[in-house]
């Protein structure tokens, strides 16, 4: 009997960490089972390497602007077509645009949907609000929540039973670490550079830092993505000759692949100023087997176990971040050891093969 096909309805222009977890689940599915048929909008750049991967990749029209009623439905349509083309057994949204139109599409085709939400949602009187409604409006058999945070920003939103938290899961193999100077330790801060994201806060971390430990080095990886804040990165630059940073500070930039720099930290800094959804970079980090500091708040207050895996430490707080971090990098035995908890932590909950299966329950269950 021939595997069903799931159609998996991705919005985005570029690869972020939603996209990272949409490649997990293409490559990790049960071919048995499932097979993944990928939609992206025309001009994406994640064709080109999920085709290069040996996926079915198709090309739809990108997410209009929602006033757009005409293109709007349009897009729908096109999605309706490739359902039927493609034979689709199960739609799985990622997103909030991707809900809306791929939403709409399997309604009007008859076909179950499991909507995963990479965001926290929440109904405020914004645009962002508003689009969040309209995407919970649409049909979805299934709703995947990536943490418990972000679930129960569904509460009163969709039924309690149509809800199941699966974390992002991560590869478990360990990579060879980047080439790095010897002559300090490296803290290493990764993530998109939006202020959210809190880059900002690590340099003024990384600056208390130096007080106590002078040859200490500090990476930040990452760049802009999606067209969003590109003034972001030169105000950082400039943050950080305020601070008389000076040659402490590594500008990775964008990688493909982060890993082999957490792979090269004696700690890892998670500074988002609001709550992650998730923080898919802590869990690789920690499969990687390095410590964490994190503030407590959204995804990484659920990762990480506060002074076994890691050190978590009020939202904003800096000075207190700062002293996490210097403690660690005083007590290098004690930082190896959570590093290994971490590990250990890592392959039992976020792991990307348990992640997957829980996957394809959530489609069977949307299609019971």
């Amino acid at each position: 009997m021939p595997a069903d096909r799931v159609l998996h309805v991705c919005m985005a222009p570029d690869r972020g960490g939603a996209e990272a977890v949409i490649e997990t689940i293409a490559a990790g599915l049960d071919r048995a089972r499932y097979v993944p048929v990928l939609a992206v909008p025309r001009g994406s750049a994640l064709a080109a390497p999920w085709r290069a991967a040996g996926w079915t990749v198709v090309e739809t029209a990108a997410p209009p602007r929602l006033r757009d009623v005409r293109a709007g439905w349009t897009l729908v349509r096109e999605l309706e077509q490739l359902i039927g083309a493609q034979a689709v057994h199960v739609v799985h949204t990622h997103g909030t645009a991707a809900q809306i139109y791929g939403g709409r599409a399997a309604a009007r085709a008859r076909c179950p949907v499991v909507w995963q939400t990479h965001d926290t949602f929440h109904a405020r009187w914004t645009w962002e609000g508003l689009l969040h409604r309209i995407a919970a409006a649409q049909r979805h058999d299934v709703v995947v929540a990536i943490s418990r945070a972000v679930a129960d920003t569904l509460r009163g939103r969709v039924a309690g039973t149509q809800v199941d938290v699966i974390p992002n899961g991560v590869c478990p193999d360990r990579v060879t670490p980047v080439a790095r100077s010897p002559s300090g330790p490296l803290v290493v801060w990764c993530g998109r550079l939006q202020r959210w994201k809190g880059a900002h806060v690590f340099l003024d971390v990384a600056a208390r830092v130096r007080h106590a430990h002078p040859a200490a080095r500090f990476a930040v990886v990452g760049g802009t993505l999606f067209g969003l804040e590109p003034d972001y990165p030169d105000a950082l630059r400039r943050q950080a000759d305020r601070l008389q940073l000076g040659g402490a500070v590594e500008w990775v930039g964008h990688v493909p692949d982060a890993r082999p720099w957490l792979a090269a930290a004696d700690v890892f800094v998670h500074s988002s100023i609001a709550p992650e959804p998730f923080g898919l970079v802590v869990a690789e980090a920690m499969m990687q087997e390095r410590p964490i500091v994190a503030f407590r708040h959204g995804g990484p207050a659920e990762i990480v176990a506060d002074g076994e895996t890691g050190v978590l430490v009020p939202p904003g707080d800096a000075g207190a971040m700062s002293q996490a971090v210097s403690a660690l990098l005083a007590e290098p035995g004690r930082a190896a050891r959570l590093g290994q908890a971490g590990r250990a932590r890592a392959l039992a909950r976020y792991c990307a093969a348990g992640m997957v299966r829980r996957i394809e329950s959530a489609y069977d269950r949307a299609r019971a």
